[in-house]
């Protein structure tokens, strides 16, 4: 079975890769939190976002999120593809993060992939 339900997550070394297809939910998010949590282990840890089919996120799993970033830092992250709620959505939860940890990595809402994965890698991400 795939921890991530419909959802695709692929890792590239620090870069791990998520597109979202339909709703998150709260086990589906644990599932990648773990999984970005090992990529720390090793180093740094850049996330690229599609979010052109997120159908929204469980409200358990936002609560999660916002847990998890108290103690876990990724190096930066970006993602494209939001609708105009998913943006006000995503920006909301960024700002609930920040607010619980000043500390929180910086997140880019980039208008597509190619400005994510610049974005990115002016940030130190390696291409591949």
């Amino acid at each position: 079975m795939n921890p991530f339900g419909p959802h695709r997550v692929t890792v590239e070394g620090e870069r791990v890769r998520l597109k979202f297809v339909g709703k998150a939910t709260y086990a589906e998010t644990v599932a990648f939190h773990e999984l970005l949590a090992g990529v720390l282990e090793r180093g740094r840890c850049f996330v690229l976002v599609d979010l052109t089919e997120l159908a929204g996120v469980d409200p358990k799993a936002r609560r999660y999120i916002g847990e998890w970033n108290r103690s876990h830092r990724i190096t930066a992250g970006a993602a494209f593809g939001a609708s105009l709620t998913g943006r006000a959505f995503v920006t909301l939860l960024l700002n609930a993060i920040r607010l619980m940890n000043s500390s929180a990595p910086e997140i880019y809402m980039a208008r597509d992939e190619s400005e994510a994965r610049q974005w990115l890698a002016a940030r130190g991400m390696t291409a591949s």
